[in-house]
């Protein structure tokens, strides 16, 4: 006799629905998501109207809840699933797609959960991209910022014109990079006996060789 059960459950299991399945002792197929469960859409129903208005609530007072599927992997146990993707149908009608997820249950039975909908996702990633966006741009104007090198007023230079600008500039970030203090230029010259540059900061304080050693530029301080 307990063969022939056997039997009769893995032939009824083998003849379940897609995507359900019988479980031990039952002839009633049920949904192998614990979400597309209909006591799930009735807890999800009932804990949301506790949160009409709210900030993690429905907007309107919900009619059903429907379309319910896992969110990620399914899971069939009902009281291990945390979210479930779903459609609202509100009591005059209108629908929203979005996210409930489960809060708190009781004896098994969802008694507290939240919904973002899928428009209010769409907002808060916009808005996260804009202040990313704002972000970047601060940084970008910072490193800018950091990079530009003051020079002093009565800097003695060897040339002011744009691009021995842009070389001075490149000498005293070299010079920073090394380790060494360049606040501002106070003068800037090619060496006279070496293939390189002579370059004083912080108002004549410190004066640096930058000089090519066998292919490799060097700073030293004098």
């Amino acid at each position: 006799m307990r063969s022939i059960s056997l039997i009769l459950i893995g032939a009824l299991g083998g003849c379940a629905p897609t995507g359900h399945f019988y479980e031990t002792g039952s002839f009633v197929s049920r949904p192998r998501d614990a979400c597309a469960l209909s006591e799930t859409a009735a807890g999800f129903a009932a804990s949301l109207n506790q949160k009409v208005g709210q900030r993690d609530g429905p907007r309107e007072p919900v009619s059903s809840v429907r379309e319910l599927a896992s969110v990620g992997p399914i899971i069939e146990s009902r009281s291990q699933f945390d979210a479930c993707r779903a459609t609202l149908v509100f009591v005059n009608g209108q629908t929203q797609s979005g996210t409930i997820s489960v809060l708190d249950r009781t004896a098994g039975t969802i008694t507290q959960s939240s919904w973002q909908s899928d428009e209010a996702l769409q907002k808060i990633e916009a808005e996260q991209r804009a202040r990313n966006a704002e972000a970047d741009r601060r940084a970008r104007e910072q490193r800018i910022a950091d990079r530009a090198i003051p020079i002093e007023k009565d800097a003695l230079l060897f040339d002011s014109a744009p691009g021995s600008i842009v070389l001075i500039e490149k000498l005293v970030l070299f010079v920073r990079e090394s380790g060494f203090s360049c606040a501002s230029v106070s003068g800037a010259r090619p060496a006279l006996m070496s293939r390189g540059y002579v370059v004083t900061c912080n108002k004549f304080s410190y004066t640096y060789d930058i000089q090519d050693k066998g292919g490799n530029w060097m700073v030293t301080v004098r």
